[in-house]
Formats: C-alpha cells, structure tokens, sequence
C-alpha cells in the first residue's frame, strides 16, 4: 500500500468467495484518521454502463491525485469490472482457502494478467 499506485482492483477469484472481511478492514487501515487521500468504490453489482462510468471516475481521481481501491464481482462472473481493471495500476485478488475452483483463479489471472497482480488475499469460506 505504500509504492505509488493510483488504482487498486479487489477481484474475488471465484463466484461464492466474499470480499466483505477485506473491504472492511481496508477501510480502518487508509482512512483511520478520517482523510479522504484514498477513496474506496464499491463496483459489485455494476453493469457495463457503470463499468465504464467507474472506470472514467478512477481516471479522473488519479489526475487529482487520490488514490482509489475498487472493488468488484468476480471477473468470470460479470465483465462490468473489465472496464476498471483496465484502468487499474494494479490488482489485490481474493482467493477462498478451503476452494477447490481452480479453473475460476486460473481464468481471473489470465484476464487481468498475472503480472499486475500485486498479491492475494486469503479468506474463509466464512468470511
């Protein structure tokens, strides 16, 4: 969190893994003191035209400077978040630890593209 980044996507790597438990724990760590340098956009359940709408409000935010963590549906699910992702210095991907759903991780990384992804976060099915 500390290089220079503008944009940072939270991708779920399958369709029943939740992002809730990073969502909420990314908001008390960029923002404890109440500043509005990083903002959070919640992209889940977007349709293409807020897709691209999003994507759009990162670039604008990055040329004043903000930085902006997105986050989105599960990239295998819904291509609303492409238009972001693209947009995007980076990717955080969410992973289930207790998944068997390969094939939707593989899939995740072969349309970001492994090397924007900047590391993984691992949360229980419970999460």
């Amino acid at each position: 969190m500390t290089t220079s980044w503008q944009c940072l996507v939270v991708i779920p790597a399958g369709p029943s893994t939740s992002v809730d438990s990073v969502l909420d724990a990314l908001q008390l760590v960029l923002a404890p003191d109440g500043s509005d340098t990083t903002e959070i956009l919640d992209g889940r359940s977007a349709s293409m035209g807020d897709g691209d709408l999003l994507a759009r409000q990162v670039v604008d935010g990055g040329s004043t400077g903000r930085r902006v963590v997105a986050f989105i549906d599960p990239i295998t699910q819904s291509l609303a978040g492409v238009p972001l992702v693209r947009a995007a210095d980076s990717v955080l991907l969410i992973v289930q630890i207790d998944s068997s759903d390969v094939e939707s991780l593989s899939s995740t990384l072969s349309i970001v593209g492994a090397d924007r992804v900047v590391g993984a976060v691992a949360v229980s099915a419970s999460s």
